[in-house]
């Protein structure tokens, strides 16, 4: 008898923080991982250049399951946004069509809801519609963590380690749902594997117990001996702060979109999505991130 024949999984990302925890994860699972990136990356054993502003889709011939984990930031334009990320989602995902990919997973956010106020969730949204529309299955993280954190985690992880006061854009009004980066990389896996169930809703990526930012900053604060002073202020007046320094060619610490992501986030992401049935993401601990 003949060995199976491997399968293979396409992941936009794969160089990035997200999309390589789920490369290595599919790798981990036996599969022959392509990396859809502008350059090689070690997450994965064959590489197709491809960036999301591309005009040509990257060629998917044998490909079994398509992840689109990838993200550019470099916009903060809107129209640069849609032609960039959403624009180049729809292009990807009709060559996986076109090319008989067998399943399409894509990684969005909690940030994506209808009513999003953040260019980031709004352009998510938009690609969740394009992946549902050519049978794909959306997942909706919430902040992810883990070794070597990267995004806004990263950035709430240098704040609690330098800042002697720290700023609060929330209140403890505003909590958010975290994800450990194992629990993500499990569910891709599921989803990846036909366990999970497809029900036609975004499954949410996150513990349930909501975290506020008070809380989350402390605990990493405590977690390296630190007792910084939290003080309250104005999320706008944050906002419009960053947004000035956008606007000015400067690429502060934190992005004003990321601000009013976090200011302006769903309270009930539970309401138009699901939680998956094959995984129980973990409860955040510092010592974990």
């Amino acid at each position: 008898m003949s060995a199976p024949q491997r399968r293979t999984a396409a992941v936009s990302g794969a160089s990035g923080y997200v999309g390589g925890v789920i490369a290595r994860r599919l790798r981990a699972d036996g599969w022959h991982v392509v990396a859809l990136t502008r350059t090689p990356t070690p997450n994965a054993d064959e590489h197709r250049p491809w960036d999301l502003g591309s005009v040509a889709a990257p060629p998917l011939a044998g490909v079994d399951l398509l992840v689109h984990a990838a993200y550019d930031f470099a916009p903060t334009d809107w129209m640069d946004i849609e032609r960039i990320n959403v624009g180049g989602a729809r292009t990807l995902f009709d060559a996986a069509l076109e090319d008989d990919v067998q399943r399409l997973i894509h990684l969005s956010s909690l940030a994506a809801f209808p009513g999003a106020r953040s260019r980031y969730g709004t352009a998510k949204l938009l690609t969740e519609a394009a992946a549902v529309a050519r049978g794909g299955v959306v997942v909706r993280p919430g902040l992810v963590y883990g070794p070597g954190a990267g995004a806004m985690f990263a950035g709430l992880e240098r704040m609690a380690a330098r800042l002697p006061v720290i700023p609060l854009i929330v209140g403890d009004g505003s909590p958010m749902l975290l994800a450990h980066e194992q629990d993500v990389g499990e569910l891709v896996a599921a989803i990846a594997a036909g366990r999970e169930e497809e029900t036609g809703r975004p499954l949410v990526a996150a513990n349930p117990e909501p975290v506020t930012l008070r809380g989350l900053l402390s605990s990493m604060a405590q977690a390296r001996g630190r007792s910084p002073r939290f003080v309250p202020v104005p999320w706008r007046a944050v906002f419009q702060a960053l947004r000035s320094l956008e606007r000015l060619g400067l690429h502060p610490p934190f992005r004003s979109d990321s601000a009013l992501s976090l200011a302006t986030a769903d309270t009930h992401p539970f309401a138009a999505a699901s939680a998956p049935a094959t995984v129980a993401f973990r409860p955040f601990r510092p010592a974990l991130s």
